[in-house]
């Protein structure tokens, strides 16, 4: 009876963890199914509110939806609903025809030549309508962007490379090709080819940008999250160590990795510059916004200076600042357009054939377009403008009075003519050690 006892007890346990496998396989056969069956359109389904995002917890359709790409997540569901700031392009003329099969007893009248018996008939046809069919399936702004061609949600591999990205299209070109959800973190220090990719594939603004405008630009995004742009993806970790957002091997990486969205920086942002009186308390708040964490304040007798020091915390996460420069500079948000037909003039088809009283009755119920990359390269391209302007234009480095602790004593403005002297002539002479220039 023991005997029995047991043995229907192993039977049991075995069958439960039977069971469970079973559940557990079949959860993954339809995970990989519904991924597998995702049909080729927008990527999330539009629309997605602008305080939703996707994957979400509730209703459970929206479990094994993801966003598309980081620099297009949403996909025709712009927050902005309204068509706005439009730029009128006009298509080619439209021609519409209709055939008439007409015979002598349709005829309005009739009058036979006595010379020839020939007989020429008037024909008049009224409410006659001719149905035209606009289609704008393939409608492509290809030198703005292209997120499909590249890694994203759909797509496990790029088919351009990264200095077609640049050479081809605006945002590329704008954004770089670093600083990505969906690509590996780079390592500099040990992979020449990331050392190679930050250097030559970055993009201007990553480039000439001085470290505190991206700051700004990017907290404006983080303040904006479920706003005026979608909450979107900004990286993902696993137990803090950036990975790919989108797994080549799905399944179980997918369900453990940890996504952080924008709005999860805006406990996280780094600290900015006007809200310290001097650049040493700035600076330490700035590493410890690093990861790393600071001594108190501390005279070296000898040298009788007040130091302090800062080294790394492996109890605090630093990817938080890590992955600060993955935020975009601006929105990625679609742009919504619009199709509109009208009838500007008729042009009478010649000969003896008249056409009168013609108008256009539209009947389409979808006549939206939706722009990908027009809001953010607009943005971008003034970032990059604001690099070099007029000196009666606001410059990028232009620094508030409260934050002068940031200019050093001994600097000095340059003119354009001095500035320009010292690159191009050679001189050595600099009238500071930390010339500003002023254009």
């Amino acid at each position: 009876m023991s005997k029995s006892y047991l043995k229907t007890e192993k039977l049991s346990r075995f069958s439960f963890v039977t069971l469970f496998i079973s559940v557990l396989l079949g959860l993954l056969a339809i995970s990989s199914t519904l991924l597998v069956a995702r049909v080729r359109g927008q990527v999330p389904p539009p629309p997605v509110p602008c305080n939703e995002q996707r994957p979400s917890i509730w209703p459970p359709s929206n479990w094994f939806e993801h966003e598309f790409h980081s620099l297009r997540p949403y996909q025709a569901s712009p927050c902005n609903p309204k068509v706005s700031e439009t730029t009128i392009s006009c298509g080619n003329d439209l021609i519409a025809a209709k055939k008439y099969k007409v015979g002598p007893s349709m005829a309005k009248n009739c009058v036979i030549n006595p010379d020839d018996g020939k007989q020429t008939c008037e024909f008049e046809f009224k409410n006659e309508a001719v149905n035209v069919n606009i289609s704008l399936p393939d409608a492509e702004l290809p030198i703005l962007g292209n997120t499909e061609l590249v890694e994203n949600s759909q797509l496990d591999k790029d088919k351009i490379t990264d200095a077609q990205k640049v050479n081809e299209y605006v945002s590329w070109y704008l954004n770089g090709v670093i600083g990505r959800a969906e690509g590996e973190y780079l390592n500099p220090n040990s992979d020449p080819e990331d050392a190679s990719k930050i250097v030559n594939l970055s993009g201007p603004l990553n480039k000439l940008l001085p470290q505190r405008n991206p700051k700004q630009e990017r907290r404006k995004t983080v303040e904006s999250a479920k706003d005026s742009q979608h909450n979107q993806i900004v990286a993902c970790t696993i137990l803090g160590k950036p990975v790919p957002c989108y797994h080549k091997a799905g399944g179980l990486f997918d369900l453990i990795d940890a996504e952080h969205r924008l709005a999860d920086w805006k406990n996280h942002l780094p600290p900015r510059e006007e809200e310290y009186k001097d650049f040493e308390s700035y600076w330490k708040d700035y590493q410890r916004w690093r990861g790393k964490s600071c001594t108190p304040n501390f005279i070296v007798p000898v040298i009788n200076k007040n130091l302090y020091l800062c080294f790394d915390n492996p109890l605090k996460p630093n990817f938080w600042s890590n992955l600060y420069s993955y935020i975009p500079f601006s929105s990625t948000e679609d742009r919504k357009g619009e199709v509109t037909a009208d009838l500007s003039q008729t042009e009478q088809p010649g000969g003896e054939v008249t056409v009168s009283e013609v108008k256009f009755e539209s009947s389409q119920n979808q006549n939206l377009l939706f722009f990908p990359h027009t809001e953010e390269t607009a943005k971008l391209a003034s970032l990059l403008q604001s690099t070099y302007a007029p000196k009666t234009q606001k410059h990028f480095w232009e620094i508030p009075e409260r934050m002068g602790f940031l200019i050093p004593k001994d600097a000095k403005k340059l003119t354009s003519a001095q500035f320009r002297e010292i690159n191009f002539s050679g001189n050595p002479q600099l009238p500071a050690q930390n010339p500003l220039l002023e254009q």
